[in-house]
């Protein structure tokens, strides 16, 4: 059963809906799956509704399935891939670990900052397309 389009009040902020919807479609289409592989995928019926900006208030709920079945995060959704809207490493760690000791997220930090270091690299997110494959 999916979720209700309208009645939520947990609806996220964020993007708007027009330029989500089309980031959607774009993701989706980058994968090669129908509209209706994706709302499989994620077991939702709105799928077409979201990309479309028909639902203008779309649930979280509703956009983490989609998330989920598009292979990101509901951060990386309503951030729409840009990475000054995504948040730090800790957080992102908190959330995938939750029973991660604080003592072992400090060791996480300090490794990513030694490894930034040796290779001469921000931690403050890609820049000028660094993360894009030369091919």
């Amino acid at each position: 059963m999916s979720p209700s389009p309208s009645t939520a009040s947990d609806q996220p902020t964020g993007p708007d809906v027009g330029q989500l919807g089309a980031f959607i479609r774009k993701r989706r289409e980058a994968l090669g799956i129908s509209r209706r592989e994706l709302a499989r995928r994620a077991g939702v019926s709105q799928v077409a509704l979201v990309e479309s900006a028909k639902i203008q208030k779309p649930r979280t709920d509703t956009l983490a399935a989609i998330a989920q079945a598009l292979d990101m995060s509901l951060t990386e959704l309503l951030g729409m891939g840009k990475p000054e809207s995504l948040p730090n490493f800790r957080p992102y760690m908190r959330t995938k670990y939750p029973n991660m000791p604080d003592a072992a997220l400090a060791d996480i930090d300090a490794y990513v900052r030694k490894l930034a270091k040796r290779y001469n690299i921000t931690t403050d997110g890609p820049l000028n397309d660094e993360d894009e494959e030369v091919i």
